[in-house]
């Protein structure tokens, strides 16, 4: 039942706050200026629009002093017809609210009349331009983040951005320390050493198969001189053998004629045992000559190689844990200096990702005016911008024009602002305020000090 671009068709006030009777008709759209001296009763005209409308606007004592009872009607309507009729009334122990609502020619009372009124006024009849325009940075910023209704608030995103860009600050800090360590070191020789340490229980066991070696190439040597030995043994033997079987010939020759038969079978014998005895001395030669050829083909391995090894192996050992303890701590600086990159970049996405985010909100934003946006002051304080121009930096009827902006945005159903103190503002603003009011198709209450000039004038409430 709630219908866009309502406005105030009619006010009757009777003793609240320190009017006593008000009844007024003012136009639909554009200025409605409220006239008076001081203490006459404008700022009550003003505010009972406010407490009709929100229980939040109702002073602790609404009631003019010195009555019993007060009431506030207000009329509401499109154009020229009237919708809503809100009727407020204030007694000394309670408030009762009443809205009824024409339809087709037929008055109905809402059943609940404040949720109908608070759908209708939406966040903004509290709002004053004027206020606005007097606002510091900060509060102005806050009055134009409860019109946007961000998703996300900016200047929270912009908190943790700050502390990840000081927390990768830090960490790029680290990173060039760490670089430079490790161009320092880098530049350093590692010591010379093999990359593994020598292995004493290899070489012992080297050295136990050359010194068997060398026993059994001496065992062969020993073979191959005593095979020699006894080819001359045998070979002196056989001399021997072979003299005295000439010494029993020689005496057999002797005895010729009565040894004929010995000497012939000595004879034969000889030639046989010579026989024999060449088989053995040829047998004896290839033993020889075979111990012979296999002694000259046999070299010593160099103990004393595997010696000295043993000896040096403890210095090569710690050459070479040096070297890997060296390498290794290389390692551990290219390792920090490359998990500080690391987490220097992921940082740095986070950033883009709340940069993002802030383009995505802030793109999506329905501003109120074109022009306006949310920036950082160079003391990391908060400000409004109007077309990259600091809002305070701007002339009164710009600030003005924002403050309006802002103020409709926060009433796009009850098309009703107002402005307190009107008479602070200068010629041009007020006619530049008044132009916004008719474009804009807004009813904007005004209080002004004085009695000349158009709109309504309140005398002693």
């Amino acid at each position: 039942m709630v219908n866009d671009g309502l406005t105030v068709l009619g006010l009757h006030i009777e003793n609240v706050k320190r009017v006593k009777v008000v009844d007024l008709s003012p136009p639909a759209t554009g200025p409605v200026k409220i006239r008076g001296k001081n203490r006459a009763g404008k700022s009550s005209t003003i505010d009972s629009i406010g407490m009709a409308i929100s229980s939040d606007e109702v002073p602790g004592q609404p009631i003019r002093v010195g009555q019993k009872d007060g009431e506030i009607v207000l009329r509401l309507g499109a154009g020229v017809e009237e919708k809503y009729i809100v009727t407020k009334k204030f007694t000394a122990k309670a408030t009762y609210l009443d809205v009824k609502a024409k339809v087709d020619g037929q008055i109905m009372k809402m059943a609940s009349p404040q949720k109908f009124l608070d759908d209708l006024r939406g966040a903004g009849i509290a709002f004053d331009p004027r206020e606005f325009c007097s606002a510091n940075p900060a509060d102005q910023v806050q009055m134009l983040l409860s019109v946007l209704k961000l998703p996300e608030d900016p200047r929270t995103l912009d908190t943790e951005r700050a502390a990840l860009y000081t927390q990768r600050t830090e960490l790029n800090r680290q990173v060039v320390q760490a670089k430079a360590v490790l161009n320092a070191e880098n530049a350093k020789p590692i010591p010379e050493a093999p990359d593994e340490e020598v292995s004493v229980t290899s070489l012992l066991g080297e050295l136990e198969q050359r010194q068997a070696q060398v026993i059994a190439n001496k065992a062969l040597r020993d073979g191959a001189e005593e095979a020699k030995a006894r080819l001359y043994q045998h070979r002196e033997d056989l001399a021997g053998e072979v003299k005295q079987a000439e010494d029993s010939i020689a005496s057999l020759v002797a005895q010729i004629e009565d040894l004929q038969a010995k000497l012939l079978s000595a004879t034969e014998e000889l030639d046989e045992n010579r026989v024999i005895y060449d088989g053995i001395l040829a047998g004896l030669r290839e033993d020889v000559e075979s111990a012979e050829k296999a002694a000259e083909g046999l070299v010593d391995p160099d103990v004393q190689e595997v010696k000295q090894q043993i000896a040096d192996a403890e210095a090569t050992n710690r050459a070479v844990r040096m070297k890997q303890a060296e390498t290794a701590r290389r390692g551990g600086l290219t390792r920090v200096h490359a998990d500080l990159v690391s987490q220097s970049n992921m940082l740095t996405d986070k950033i883009g990702g709340i940069d993002d985010r802030k383009t995505v909100i802030y793109a999506a934003a329905q501003f109120p005016i074109e022009g306006l946006a949310v920036a950082q002051d160079t003391k990391g304080g908060y400000c409004l911008t109007y077309h990259e121009i600091p809002v305070t930096q701007c002339s009164a009827s710009e600030q003005m024009e924002i403050g309006m902006s802002i103020a409709g945005a926060l009433n796009p159903r009850l098309k009703v602002i107002l402005i307190r103190e009107a008479t602070l503002m200068d010629e041009d603003t007020r006619a530049h305020v008044d132009a916004w009011a008719f474009e804009h198709g807004y009813q904007v209450w005004q209080e002004i000090v004085g009695e000349g000039g158009d709109g309504f004038v309140i005398e002693e409430g």
